[in-house]
């Protein structure tokens, strides 16, 4: 058999196999999209957890869950429950909800 030709018939079985890939709808793409962007559960454990690092990383507790966010500590400030506020205590050094 030539080069051409095996390319050829190489070709014509790869077609089928690609051509059976699941495609995706644009309702299921937007889940995922909407799935990667919503704020995950506040969870007061890890939130304390990253004060004490930040504290051990600078020597000084944050002076606000802000300061964490600008620093790089946080992706972004956490939200409350609904119905529920997040309070930061410098002093105590550590977050709570009320």
């Amino acid at each position: 058999m030539k080069p051409f030709q095996l390319f050829i018939l190489l070709a014509l079985l790869a077609l089928p196999v690609s051509a059976c890939r699941k495609q995706r709808s644009p309702a299921e793409s937007s889940a995922d999209a909407a799935k990667s962007t919503a704020p995950e559960p506040l969870d007061l454990a890890k939130l304390n957890a990253k004060i004490r690092e930040y504290t051990e990383a600078f020597g000084k507790p944050p002076a606000s869950l802000q300061e964490m966010v600008d620093k790089k500590f946080l992706p972004r400030l956490p939200e409350a429950p609904a119905g529920r506020t997040l309070v930061y205590d410098a002093h105590k050094m550590q977050a709570q909800l009320q």
